[in-house]
């Protein structure tokens, strides 16, 4: 693999001292198209393949067979349409384990918002996931949280009591090295314990429209342009105004109270400023607070910019910090949980101070928890939902959208576009004067439109596409390996998933080699544990690898007490 495209990530990684974590989970890219619906049936390849035989020792027939049933999985993943490389690999896994398994594996693909929920809800037996690559995800907090028994959204409900204890001091410790050897072995458990099979980190492939812009500025992870710092930076050397996102990732919501998924997060920042951003490299910049302190390991200082104002006129106080975070806690918003829980109070400390003080160290509050909680105005929404006569802050129907951030919303009536104006009050400088974001069919029309300059940047291409306007005149076409990463979700609590054997000889039975040969032409790094080789500060290089194929996958299942018949289904002992 050519390490030339890994350096700009690698060189990023374990930059704060305090940490970078991140967001909880989201589809994480593909080169994917729209959100079309299927039948939500079976669907995909039209041929199963056929399972091998077992030997004669292993095979159970006439009345031992009343001790065994048939070992049957329904595989949940996404339409072609949106996620056309998962789709791939999902019938090219599931091959896999009919062939060298024998299991009966049903492949049902749905649309994004039933797939995705019931990854969130655990409904499931297999479901092929991914997360994304964003900044604040280069410290592993994130990834490593998700698997424990309570902290994690998205958990695949295992639970490991040793797991558990080592994730929690990780998060307390500040000490960077210390911080390291515990990730080291959080890593090394999951390896062994393989609550999910993990798979890659494909890179991040992003096409740029040259003949109309120029100043690109990419940040880490995935969606590398979508971001404050690029919009910055982005000049025009024509006519056009206006910056184009093309692509299939969109927000469902511009409601603070609302956001389930990564695109809701990022077209949120859009419009309300946070107190730190993270900058193009990972780390925390000055932003809403124009400096900050730690007091000590539980008490953290930071000063509001003076002179901002909301989009309606109002000024932005430190009152508005201290009811955001009470606001928050108050009304629970899961997916934002992680990063308002250990705040224990928020004191106003003079005209522009805000003291947070924490139940306990946290390591990541300032580079990742920081920077992701926005800032609302108490003027909106203190005492919403009474006036409203809402359960929950989150079913407002927002139509202004009043924050203090760098855009302000001048179209969210279609389901398909967004359009953000530039806020001229705001304190950052833009030489666009407009944001808009466009929902695209598939990945194919979105190049097409950066191509024609009908739209600025597409992120997420397949390996074909990026490969085909690579050194194309007008188009900058980038490859940057990147942390975000894919799995074989199993239902911990579900048989034959909760038998820790079963998941190993699962494992053996992937052949991550192959596929990402097959699907994305080689440009992908193979991974087992949650942390990508890209981010190679943290990521263990010394765990257990599972590529002992059919053989060591049959092996270990015969010696767990599975068995076969004569046609090669596999059998588990009845409970």
């Amino acid at each position: 693999m050519d390490t030339s495209r890994r350096r700009f990530l690698r060189r990023t990684a374990g930059l704060s001292a305090i940490g970078l974590s991140g967001l909880a989970g989201c589809t994480g890219g593909d080169g994917g198209g729209s959100t079309g619906t299927s039948s939500g049936s079976t669907g995909g390849s039209t041929d199963t393949p056929e399972k091998q035989t077992a030997s004669d020792e292993r095979v159970v027939t006439g009345s031992e067979l009343d001790e065994f049933e048939r070992v049957e999985i329904e595989i949940q993943s996404y339409t072609r349409s949106l996620l056309p490389q998962r789709y791939e690999w999902t019938f090219l896994f599931r091959d896999q384990w009919v062939e060298k398994l024998g299991v009966d594996a049903n492949v049902t693909i749905g649309e994004v918002n039933k797939i995705f929920g019931n990854w969130v809800d655990v409904n499931y037996d297999v479901n092929m996931a991914g997360w994304s690559g964003k900044p604040s995800r280069i410290d592993p907090t994130t990834f490593l949280n998700a698997f424990t028994t309570d902290g994690g959204l998205y958990t695949p409900n295992y639970t490991n009591p040793d797991y558990d204890d080592l994730v929690g001091e990780f998060q307390r410790e500040t000490d960077r090295d210390r911080r390291q050897e515990l990730a080291y072995e959080a890593q090394q458990i999951l390896a062994e314990d393989q609550p999910v099979v993990f798979l890659f980190a494909a890179d991040a492939l992003t096409a740029t429209n040259t003949d109309n812009w120029s100043n690109y500025t990419n940040q880490i992870g995935d969606q590398n342009f979508t971001q404050v710092w690029n919009l910055q930076s982005m000049t025009p050397t024509g006519d056009v105004q206006a910056a184009v996102k093309a692509g299939n990732l969109f927000p469902a919501t511009l409601n603070p109270m609302a956001p389930t998924k990564s695109g809701d997060l990022m077209g949120l920042k859009m419009v309300y400023d946070r107190l730190i951003r993270l900058g193009p490299k990972g780390q925390p910049q000055p932003w809403a607070a124009t400096d900050w302190d730690a007091v000590d390991p539980q008490t953290v200082d930071v000063t509001l910019r003076e002179g901002m104002t909301w989009h309606d006129g109002e000024a932005v106080t430190p009152e508005d910090v201290k009811f955001t975070i009470e606001y928050l806690q108050e009304w629970k918003v899961p997916y934002m949980q992680s990063f308002y829980t250990d705040i224990e109070s928020v004191e106003v400390t003079g005209s522009n101070g805000v003291r947070f003080t924490l139940s306990q160290p946290r390591a990541s509050f300032i580079g990742v928890d920081l920077s992701l909680l926005f800032i609302m105005p108490q003027h909106i929404w203190d005492g919403l939902p009474e006036r409203e006569g809402l359960e929950h802050p989150r079913e407002y129907q927002d139509t202004e959208y009043i924050g203090s951030g760098p855009f302000t919303v001048q179209d969210f009536s279609q389901s398909d576009r967004v359009v953000w104006q530039v806020y001229d009050d705001h304190f950052a400088d833009f030489d666009i004067n407009a944001f808009i974001w466009s929902k695209y069919g598939g990945k194919a029309a979105a190049l097409g439109d950066v191509e024609s300059g009908d739209a600025s940047f597409v992120e997420s291409l397949q390996a074909s596409q990026y490969n085909r306007v690579k050194g194309q005149s007008g188009i900058g076409a980038e490859n940057v390996s990147q942390h975000g990463w894919k799995a074989i979700y199993m239902n911990n609590d579900r048989r034959p998933f909760s038998d820790k054997q079963f998941r190993i000889a699962a494992s053996h039975a992937t052949d991550r080699e192959r596929a990402a040969e097959i699907v994305y032409d080689g440009l992908a790094d193979i991974q087992n544990g949650p942390i990508a080789p890209a981010n190679e500060f943290w990521h263990n290089p010394d765990l257990p690898t599972y590529d002992g194929g059919a053989g060591e996958a049959r092996d270990i299942l015969f010696a767990a007490g599975y068995r076969w018949d004569e046609d090669g289904n596999l059998l588990m002992p009845k409970e």
